[in-house]
């Protein structure tokens, strides 16, 4: 019995040492982003000449996880190079946020910005106005044009069909 317990130890203990590896590596990968107070990032977008991602999300949506786990920590650099961070928990009935002179709850700020739905992205220029939402889950190989579009400002002159046709390779 104890040498029959000894061979399965064997058998999980790297498959445990592994699972616990990937689980930090993500952790690590997430502490890379900063992810700011909404009205801070809102502050710091004139000065810092960048544009304000919001990640709308709710602690139940499983699809939000996926999108913490596997695309922020894809797009890191690209992220924190070119935009202000900042998530808005949806769910969060306790939470109010000042936006535009008026203060809004979690639920109601996310409704202006057209998000309907978890997971949910919201771009605000850096005057904090709104410029797009996507609703939904998104790649980070989708994901990365949209960022590119977004903080080059190409937006201001074109539409993003005609920015990709033009960043086909």
């Amino acid at each position: 019995m104890l040498n029959h317990l000894l061979k399965l130890l064997i058998l999980i203990a790297p498959l445990l040492f592994l699972s616990g590896f990937s689980s930090s590596l993500v952790q690590a990968q997430g502490q890379e982003i900063n992810w700011q107070p909404f009205e801070k990032a809102i502050n710091k977008a004139r000065s810092t000449k960048k544009p304000i991602l919001v990640d709308v999300w709710a602690p139940w949506c499983g699809w939000c996880h996926k999108m913490e786990k596997d695309v922020y920590p894809a797009l890191v650099s690209t992220l924190k190079e070119n935009f202000l961070l900042t998530r808005i928990n949806r769910d969060n009935h306790k939470a109010t946020y000042q936006y535009n002179g008026q203060r809004y709850s979690a639920i109601r700020l996310t409704q202006k910005f057209k998000i309907q739905s978890v997971p949910g992205l919201v771009f605000l220029s850096e005057e904090g106005q709104y410029l797009l939402h996507i609703s939904g889950f998104i790649s980070a190989n989708k994901l990365r044009p949209i960022l590119l579009w977004i903080s080059s400002k190409s937006y201001q002159e074109q539409s993003y069909a005609d920015f990709i046709s033009q960043h086909k390779h």
